[in-house]
Protein backbone atom coordinates (compact mmCIF):
# COMPACT_ATOMS: atom_id res chain seq x y z
CA UNK A 1 0.00 0.00 0.00
CA UNK A 2 1.52 3.28 -0.87
CA UNK A 3 2.07 6.10 1.68
CA UNK A 4 -0.37 8.58 -0.04
CA UNK A 5 -3.17 5.92 0.63
CA UNK A 6 -2.45 4.81 3.39
CA UNK A 7 -3.51 7.89 5.21
CA UNK A 8 -7.00 7.51 4.17
CA UNK A 9 -7.21 4.88 7.47
CA UNK A 10 -6.16 5.42 10.66
CA UNK A 11 -4.60 1.82 10.43
CA UNK A 12 -4.08 1.38 7.02
CA UNK A 13 -4.59 -2.39 7.88
CA UNK A 14 -8.15 -1.84 8.92
CA UNK A 15 -9.60 -1.66 5.44
CA UNK A 16 -13.08 -2.90 6.89
CA UNK A 17 -13.14 -1.09 10.00
CA UNK A 18 -12.67 -4.64 11.72
CA UNK A 19 -10.74 -3.30 14.66
CA UNK A 20 -12.37 0.03 15.35
CA UNK A 21 -15.75 -1.74 15.18
CA UNK A 22 -14.89 -4.14 17.76
CA UNK A 23 -15.71 -2.28 20.83
CA UNK A 24 -19.32 -3.35 19.44
CA UNK A 25 -20.11 -6.22 21.29
CA UNK A 26 -23.69 -5.98 20.64
CA UNK A 27 -23.95 -8.05 17.97
CA UNK A 28 -26.31 -10.65 16.14
CA UNK A 29 -25.63 -14.25 15.95
CA UNK A 30 -24.14 -13.45 12.40
CA UNK A 31 -21.85 -10.59 13.79
CA UNK A 32 -23.83 -7.75 12.86
CA UNK A 33 -23.75 -4.78 15.31
CA UNK A 34 -26.85 -3.96 16.89
CA UNK A 35 -27.81 -0.18 16.53
CA UNK A 36 -30.14 0.04 19.67
CA UNK A 37 -33.82 1.38 19.47
CA UNK A 38 -34.06 4.84 18.97
CA UNK A 39 -37.48 6.26 21.04
CA UNK A 40 -36.83 10.34 20.99
CA UNK A 41 -38.18 12.90 19.97
CA UNK A 42 -39.52 12.66 16.29
CA UNK A 43 -37.37 15.03 13.77
CA UNK A 44 -38.95 17.60 12.15
CA UNK A 45 -36.11 17.98 9.70
CA UNK A 46 -34.09 15.98 8.02
CA UNK A 47 -30.71 16.92 5.94
CA UNK A 48 -29.16 15.34 3.33
CA UNK A 49 -25.41 13.93 5.18
CA UNK A 50 -23.21 15.25 2.56
CA UNK A 51 -24.88 18.96 2.15
CA UNK A 52 -21.20 19.98 4.34
CA UNK A 53 -19.46 17.10 4.36
CA UNK A 54 -16.40 17.69 1.48
CA UNK A 55 -15.52 20.87 3.20
CA UNK A 56 -12.35 20.49 4.53
CA UNK A 57 -12.65 22.06 7.81
CA UNK A 58 -15.92 21.81 9.26
CA UNK A 59 -17.43 25.14 11.11
CA UNK A 60 -18.34 24.55 14.38
CA UNK A 61 -22.33 24.66 13.40
CA UNK A 62 -25.30 23.32 14.70
CA UNK A 63 -27.73 22.17 12.48
CA UNK A 64 -31.06 21.87 13.03
CA UNK A 65 -32.44 18.67 12.57
CA UNK A 66 -31.06 14.72 11.60
CA UNK A 67 -29.08 13.43 8.74
CA UNK A 68 -30.02 11.34 6.11
CA UNK A 69 -28.50 9.39 3.41
CA UNK A 70 -30.74 8.63 1.10
CA UNK A 71 -28.56 9.56 -2.05
CA UNK A 72 -26.56 7.72 -4.11
CA UNK A 73 -23.97 5.60 -2.66
CA UNK A 74 -20.68 7.04 -3.86
CA UNK A 75 -21.77 10.54 -1.76
CA UNK A 76 -21.00 9.34 1.50
CA UNK A 77 -19.11 6.36 0.54
CA UNK A 78 -16.38 8.58 2.89
CA UNK A 79 -18.21 8.15 6.37
CA UNK A 80 -17.29 4.71 5.69
CA UNK A 81 -13.66 5.12 4.47
CA UNK A 82 -13.03 7.91 7.24
CA UNK A 83 -15.67 6.39 10.17
CA UNK A 84 -13.17 9.13 12.13
CA UNK A 85 -12.88 11.71 10.76
CA UNK A 86 -16.71 12.72 10.33
CA UNK A 87 -17.73 11.60 14.15
CA UNK A 88 -17.44 15.55 14.72
CA UNK A 89 -19.44 16.59 11.67
CA UNK A 90 -22.65 14.13 12.60
CA UNK A 91 -22.20 15.60 16.02
CA UNK A 92 -23.05 19.41 14.43
CA UNK A 93 -26.48 17.78 13.92
CA UNK A 94 -29.62 16.73 16.49
CA UNK A 95 -28.35 13.20 15.12
CA UNK A 96 -28.93 11.19 12.10
CA UNK A 97 -30.45 8.40 10.27
CA UNK A 98 -28.08 5.40 9.29
CA UNK A 99 -26.51 5.13 6.53
CA UNK A 100 -29.21 3.98 3.51
CA UNK A 101 -26.64 1.57 1.18
CA UNK A 102 -27.58 -0.34 -1.49
CA UNK A 103 -29.77 -3.38 -1.44
CA UNK A 104 -30.75 -4.41 -5.25
CA UNK A 105 -31.35 -7.64 -6.05
CA UNK A 106 -29.46 -7.92 -9.02
CA UNK A 107 -26.17 -7.34 -6.64
CA UNK A 108 -24.77 -10.53 -5.38
CA UNK A 109 -25.82 -12.00 -1.72
CA UNK A 110 -22.69 -11.54 -0.31
CA UNK A 111 -22.29 -7.58 -1.47
CA UNK A 112 -25.91 -6.86 -0.33
CA UNK A 113 -25.33 -9.00 3.23
CA UNK A 114 -22.29 -6.37 3.26
CA UNK A 115 -24.07 -3.48 2.84
CA UNK A 116 -26.47 -4.25 5.60
CA UNK A 117 -23.68 -4.85 7.64
CA UNK A 118 -21.79 -1.64 6.82
CA UNK A 119 -25.29 -0.01 7.59
CA UNK A 120 -25.51 -1.16 11.22
CA UNK A 121 -21.72 -0.95 11.81
CA UNK A 122 -21.69 2.66 10.85
CA UNK A 123 -25.01 3.62 12.62
CA UNK A 124 -24.01 1.69 16.13
CA UNK A 125 -20.89 3.23 15.71
CA UNK A 126 -21.97 6.39 15.92
CA UNK A 127 -24.73 5.76 18.41
CA UNK A 128 -21.22 4.68 21.00
CA UNK A 129 -20.01 8.32 20.00
CA UNK A 130 -23.15 9.66 21.09
CA UNK A 131 -25.12 10.61 18.19
CA UNK A 132 -28.88 9.91 18.19
CA UNK A 133 -29.66 7.26 15.54
CA UNK A 134 -32.03 6.29 14.27
CA UNK A 135 -32.37 3.06 12.06
CA UNK A 136 -32.73 2.75 8.34
CA UNK A 137 -33.98 -0.52 7.10
CA UNK A 138 -34.10 -1.73 3.07
CA UNK A 139 -35.12 -4.44 1.51
CA UNK A 140 -35.97 -5.60 -1.67
CA UNK A 141 -37.71 -9.58 -2.64
CA UNK A 142 -38.78 -12.06 0.33
CA UNK A 143 -35.58 -13.47 -0.08
CA UNK A 144 -33.96 -10.97 1.63
CA UNK A 145 -36.20 -10.86 4.60
CA UNK A 146 -34.22 -13.75 6.35
CA UNK A 147 -31.33 -11.30 6.81
CA UNK A 148 -32.03 -7.33 6.14
CA UNK A 149 -34.10 -7.07 9.51
CA UNK A 150 -30.83 -7.86 11.71
CA UNK A 151 -29.22 -5.63 13.93
CA UNK A 152 -32.40 -3.71 14.60
CA UNK A 153 -33.41 -3.59 18.19
CA UNK A 154 -37.26 -4.33 18.99
CA UNK A 155 -39.55 -1.25 19.64
CA UNK A 156 -37.70 1.64 18.07
CA UNK A 157 -38.66 4.32 15.29
CA UNK A 158 -36.94 3.13 12.09
CA UNK A 159 -37.08 4.95 8.92
CA UNK A 160 -37.50 3.26 5.13
CA UNK A 161 -37.18 4.71 1.65
CA UNK A 162 -39.38 4.02 -1.42
CA UNK A 163 -37.56 5.53 -3.88
CA UNK A 164 -37.69 2.85 -6.93
CA UNK A 165 -39.84 0.65 -5.17
CA UNK A 166 -43.00 2.06 -6.88
CA UNK A 167 -42.16 1.43 -10.30
CA UNK A 168 -43.54 -1.80 -11.04
CA UNK A 169 -46.53 -3.74 -9.44
CA UNK A 170 -44.23 -6.50 -8.51
CA UNK A 171 -41.63 -3.63 -6.67
CA UNK A 172 -44.80 -2.36 -4.96
CA UNK A 173 -45.70 -5.96 -3.53
CA UNK A 174 -42.72 -6.36 -2.65
CA UNK A 175 -42.57 -3.02 -0.88
CA UNK A 176 -46.13 -4.15 1.12
CA UNK A 177 -44.23 -7.25 2.29
CA UNK A 178 -41.16 -6.45 3.52
CA UNK A 179 -43.22 -3.74 5.35
CA UNK A 180 -45.10 -6.24 6.72
CA UNK A 181 -42.24 -8.40 7.63
CA UNK A 182 -40.18 -5.30 9.27
CA UNK A 183 -43.76 -4.86 11.74
CA UNK A 184 -43.93 -8.11 12.89
CA UNK A 185 -40.28 -8.78 13.11
CA UNK A 186 -39.21 -5.16 14.76
CA UNK A 187 -42.47 -3.93 15.95
CA UNK A 188 -41.39 -0.51 15.46
CA UNK A 189 -43.13 2.14 17.12
CA UNK A 190 -43.20 4.67 14.42
CA UNK A 191 -41.95 4.42 10.84
CA UNK A 192 -40.44 7.49 9.28
CA UNK A 193 -40.65 7.10 4.96
CA UNK A 194 -38.99 8.84 2.63
CA UNK A 195 -41.27 9.26 -0.52
CA UNK A 196 -44.46 8.41 -1.36
CA UNK A 197 -45.78 5.49 -0.34
CA UNK A 198 -49.13 3.01 -1.14
CA UNK A 199 -52.00 3.19 2.00
CA UNK A 200 -51.94 0.03 2.38
CA UNK A 201 -49.16 0.42 4.38
CA UNK A 202 -51.19 2.48 7.19
CA UNK A 203 -53.37 -0.41 7.28
CA UNK A 204 -50.61 -2.06 9.62
CA UNK A 205 -51.55 0.46 12.02
CA UNK A 206 -48.13 2.03 13.03
CA UNK A 207 -47.29 5.63 12.74
CA UNK A 208 -46.30 6.99 9.73
CA UNK A 209 -44.08 10.12 9.28
CA UNK A 210 -43.98 11.16 5.73
CA UNK A 211 -40.75 12.51 4.71
CA UNK A 212 -40.24 13.97 1.22
CA UNK A 213 -38.30 12.72 -1.09
CA UNK A 214 -35.91 15.21 -3.77
CA UNK A 215 -37.51 13.75 -6.91
CA UNK A 216 -41.01 14.81 -5.46
CA UNK A 217 -40.46 18.39 -6.57
CA UNK A 218 -39.67 17.36 -9.76
CA UNK A 219 -41.80 14.32 -10.74
CA UNK A 220 -45.71 13.98 -10.57
CA UNK A 221 -47.37 10.83 -9.08
CA UNK A 222 -48.54 9.48 -12.74
CA UNK A 223 -44.46 7.91 -12.83
CA UNK A 224 -45.62 5.42 -10.24
CA UNK A 225 -48.01 2.52 -9.73
CA UNK A 226 -51.02 2.99 -8.10
CA UNK A 227 -51.07 4.42 -4.42
CA UNK A 228 -53.73 3.40 -3.59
Amino acid sequence: MSRKTSKRWKDPTDYWNIKLFSSLTRRTSSGIPMIPRYTGEIPTQFIPANIAAGEKVHPIKERTGFAHFYLDDYQFERFWNFPIRYVKYLQTFEGTLSPDYSVYADYPEIIQRMNIYRSRALGAYWHMCGIPVIPSISWNNPQSFEWCFDGIDLESIVSISTVGALRTQQLKEYLILGYGEMIRLLNPISVIIYGLYPKELESFGVPIIKMNAFYEKFESEERHVSLE
